[in-house]
């Protein structure tokens, strides 16, 4: 139970980084418009 717990939270925060990521590079990329 404990394994499947882990594996589902290591998934979770897979995306959760992509999104920050994403959500990087599009402020870098708004603020390189905004200039």
């Amino acid at each position: 139970m404990r394994y499947l717990y882990n594996e589902r939270l290591g998934e979770y925060a897979k995306v959760v980084s992509g999104l920050l990521e994403r959500l990087y590079y599009f402020s870098s990329f708004v603020s390189t418009l905004s200039v």
